[in-house]
């Protein structure tokens, strides 16, 4: 008889596994509290608008570890979730600013924050120039350099701010240690 109970207990308990294990994302294994936010942020964005259940995440982690993952990705605004008394999730639901996180390429929002910088031709002639100027280059040569920014066409003078750019950048410990130091107002 205890061959008997031990096999149909063996076999429910291999059930209760199985089962566990289609329904885990990370195939029934422990998953770090990275992995489970990930997890839980892709979930919600698998049906934007719509309202998951604490019960409907709970196969993330025990209820502890999905409260503590869904409460602090509700902090930084990339989900709204309501609580139970009992201390477990009541329901969740992706935010705009979560949905931009999953996405790779950022979502609209990574688009809508871009910052554009436009320098006029002029306004960048003027930089090379001055350069020249405070340079310790003898007179003559400044002149001539100086003639040659002057006669570059607007595509030149892009790719000669792109590279001066890339070398500046080149030395960019200094640039930090001279934007700690300089004096912005």
């Amino acid at each position: 008889m205890d061959k008997i109970n031990s096999g149909i207990e063996g076999a429910a308990l291999l059930a209760l596994r199985w089962k566990c294990e289609q329904h885990s994302p990370q195939g029934g294994r422990h998953m770090g509290n990275r992995e489970m936010r990930q997890a839980i942020l892709r979930r919600l964005d698998s049906a934007p608008g719509d309202i998951f259940t604490g019960e409907q995440l709970s196969d993330f982690g025990d209820d502890q570890a999905v409260l503590n993952e869904v409460s602090y990705l509700e902090e930084l605004g990339l989900l709204k979730a309501d609580y139970c008394l009992s201390g477990t999730v009541s329901w969740a639901r992706i935010t705009s600013k979560g949905r931009d996180y999953v996405d790779p390429s950022g979502g609209i929002g990574g688009e809508l924050s871009v910052v554009t910088v436009k320098l006029h031709e002029d306004t960048l002639r003027q930089i090379f120039i001055n350069r020249v100027n405070a340079s310790d280059a003898d007179s003559t040569v400044k002149g001539k350099l100086i003639d040659q920014i002057k006669s570059l066409p607007a595509e030149a003078l892009s790719k000669l701010a792109e590279k001066a750019l890339e070398e500046g950048l080149r030395y960019m410990p200094h640039a930090l240690q001279w934007l700690q130091t300089a004096q912005w107002s």
